[in-house]
Parts: structure tokens; sequence; C-alpha cells
């Protein structure tokens, strides 16, 4: 098992999962110019080009079972490569699940594609798997964040709102899990179902 695949040692036993709504970790966002979407896009535009934005087979076909209640696959895995110094109140990963109100599941994997920029250059981005349940449409994002605070601040950003406008009323539920890297929430499915 590689460096990367091992989840980051925890200060408590467990991972801890929390409402959006939580309390503030006291660590300053950044501003609003770094989180305006033209510069995210040109910032992982350029994490592109010099190498650092990669797309990983890793994940991708795999299906998990989820809260133990759904059954999702794994269609796309983006990973920032990232010195991975983490403050002392993160990393987090940030879980968002919602049903699209409109198009096909097909039409809405390529739609998933024009966002990618605008989500790999948000600060504080390492990671991001997008999954589905084949059977009932139900879409779920993971997300690993550099801190609690900046998992909070892309809740509010251009690009989560334009998803939740295209989701169902009432269908999109968002989770933080304190201490987790995606790979680690992934690996700590015991039921993860074998393709």
């Amino acid at each position: 098992m590689s460096a990367d695949e091992l989840e980051r040692p925890r200060s408590s036993g467990e991972h801890q999962e929390v409402p959006l709504v939580s309390e503030p970790t006291g660590v300053e966002s950044p501003g609003i110019f770094r989180r305006l979407p033209i510069v995210c896009f040109f910032i992982a535009l350029i994490y592109f080009l010099i190498g650092r934005l990669r797309f990983p087979r890793r994940f991708v076909a795999r299906s998990f079972e989820i809260d133990e209640d759904q059954v999702f696959t794994v269609f796309r895995y983006m990973k920032r490569r990232t010195e991975r110094e983490h403050s002392h109140v993160g990393p987090v990963v940030l879980v968002v699940r919602f049903h699209f109100a409109r198009f096909s599941q097909t039409a809405n994997r390529r739609l998933s594609l024009i966002p990618i920029l605008l989500i790999a250059g948000f600060p504080g981005f390492h990671e991001k798997i997008w999954m589905i349940n084949e059977e009932n449409g139900e879409w779920l994002g993971l997300y690993e964040w550099e801190t609690e605070r900046v998992a909070k601040d892309y809740e509010k950003s251009f690009v989560l709102r334009l998803m939740t406008r295209r989701a169902e009323e009432g269908s999109v539920s968002l989770r933080i899990i304190r201490g987790a890297s995606v790979s680690g929430y992934l690996q700590k499915k015991d039921r993860s179902i074998a393709q």
C-alpha cells in the first residue's frame, strides 16, 4: 500500500462527522478575489499544465456501499498534487449528495466536466470523487479540503450553487467528516463491493 493510500493519523480515534453549520474553526478564509470563479479557473488551468492536476484510475468503476443504504459507483477521480502540509484543524472530507432535476445520467456525467477547473482551483482543494447510484440516479461527491473552513467556503461558492440549482428541490445534503481523507473514507467502507 502506497503512502498516499494510507489514511493520515488523527488525534481522536475515529472520524468525526459534523453538519456544515458547526462553529467556525478560527482558520482564516482566503480572500474573496482568490475565490472568484475566473481566478479558480486559471489557477486550475496552471495546475493542469504543470502536471499538478491528475485524474487517477484508482477508484474508477469500483462500487461502494455508502451509509449502509446505497451502492455508488465511482466514475471520475481528480487529485491535485500538494505538499499535504495540513493545518492542525484539517483535512476534512465534504460529502455532497443529491438528485439532478433533469437530463439522463449520461448527459449529467458529461455536464459534470464543465465545472472541473472551478473546483480544482478553489483554495484548499485536494481531491474529488464523483459517484452515482445507477439504480436510482442519486449522485454523490466526495471532496477533500485542506480545512473545515475552506470546505464551508466552498459551500457558498458559485460552482456549488450552480449544482444546487440543477438538483431536485430538497434533494441536496451536505456533511463534513473531520480528520479524514477521501482515500481513507473509501477504505473505511468495509462493505465495498468488488467489481
